[in-house]
């Protein structure tokens, strides 16, 4: 399992979605095809499409469209946790990267 202790604002996600969503990502056959570059930009995209239908969401719930709140507030948190996702992966390549940098050659 991955480690997520470094993600803030997760409020009261439970398990079960957090691995459900985990369950959604590639494969790590997928990933050995890819590069990390390809990896990095469709967690991008993935997060600023959830974003982007997040703010569409809202957007009808205010202009009176759309009355289900609870839908709305399951894909604020995906779109969250997608956006918190985002940051760790990079912030992890940028550590590795340092400490590749420091080594003794």
């Amino acid at each position: 399992m991955a480690d997520i202790s470094g993600l803030s604002g997760l409020g009261s996600l439970s398990f079960n979605t957090i691995t459900s969503a985990i369950d959604n990502t590639k494969t790590l056959d997928d990933l050995e095809n890819g590069s990390f570059k390809d990896i990095l930009t469709d967690a991008i995209a993935n997060s600023e499409g959830l974003d982007d239908q997040v703010n569409l969401d809202t957007l009808n719930l205010l202009a009176g469209e759309d009355d289900n709140l609870s839908d709305i507030l399951i894909a604020s948190e995906k779109s969250e946790l997608a956006l918190n996702l985002t940051v760790q992966i990079r912030n992890k390549a940028l550590a590795a990267y340092k400490e590749i940098m420091n080594m003794q050659v």
